[in-house]
C-alpha cells in the first residue's frame, strides 16, 4: 500500500501518476474549508428552528448586543417519522461564548421565563440522550416519535467585540443523514463594547 498527500499548488503544478502493478489505481481527491456563504435552509423529514430571547423574555431578532449581554437560546425540533438518535448542532457566532444550564444557580434559572416557561421548569429532558455545551457550539441527541416536537435551551453571553456571520442551526439522524433539517442562517451579529470603554470626552 502507497500513499500521498499532494495541496492545491501540487496539483495546480500538475502530477503524473502510473500505475506500474497488476491491480487498480485509486485516486481520492478532497477538499477542506469554510463556505463564504451559510448553506440554504432545507428539511427533509425534520424541521429545526432557532430563537433567541432577552433574560427578560423578549425576542431578540438580533442586530446588537454588548460585552456581557446574555441571550437565551431556543432550539425547536419536530420529526415527521420517528428518529432514535437525532444530532442536533447550533454552531455559535464568534464573539458568543455558551453557558452550560446545568452549573448554573438554580434560583436564577426560576427567573429566566420564556413565553411563560421558566428555565428551572424547562421540559422535554425525556426526550434528550446527550448533550454538550462546547466552546463554539452547542449539540445534543434527541429521541422524538413521529409528529412529535422537542425543544432545546441553553444560554449565551456576548464575550469578544466584533462583527460575526450567525451560523445555521442543523439536525440529522445519525445513521439515517438522509432526514436532515438546516435552519435559517446568513445573518450578521454585532458585539459592541460596554458603555464607556474606550470613549473620551464628557
Amino acid at each position: 500500500l502507497w500513499t500521498a498527500l499532494y495541496d492545491e499548488r501540487d496539483l495546480a503544478a500538475g502530477i503524473e501518476l502510473r500505475n506500474e502493478g497488476d491491480g487498480p489505481l485509486w485516486l481520492l481527491r478532497e477538499r477542506v474549508g469554510t463556505p463564504l456563504s451559510a448553506p440554504a435552509a432545507d428539511s427533509a423529514g425534520i424541521a429545526v428552528r432557532r430563537d433567541w430571547f432577552t433574560p427578560d423574555g423578549r425576542p431578540f431578532r438580533g442586530g446588537e448586543l454588548r460585552e456581557g449581554d446574555s441571550l437565551v437560546v431556543r432550539l425547536t425540533v419536530e420529526a415527521l417519522e420517528q428518529v432514535e438518535d437525532l444530532v442536533v448542532v447550533d454552531p455559535l457566532p464568534g464573539g458568543l461564548e455558551v453557558e452550560n444550564l446545568n452549573l448554573l444557580d438554580a434560583r436564577l434559572l426560576q427567573t429566566l421565563v420564556i413565553e411563560g416557561q421558566a428555565l428551572a421548569d424547562r421540559g422535554g429532558s425525556e426526550t434528550i440522550r446527550h448533550e454538550e455545551y462546547r466552546d463554539d457550539r452547542y449539540s445534543a441527541v434527541l429521541r422524538l416519535w413521529s409528529g412529535q416536537t422537542g425543544q432545546l435551551w441553553y444560554v449565551v453571553r456576548a464575550v469578544s467585540p466584533g462583527e460575526y456571520a450567525v451560523p445555521p442551526v442543523q439536525a440529522e439522524d445519525m445513521y439515517r443523514p438522509w432526514l436532515r433539517a438546516v435552519g435559517a442562517g446568513g445573518s450578521r451579529l454585532r458585539v459592541l463594547p460596554p458603555q464607556g470603554r474606550g470613549q473620551t470626552g464628557p
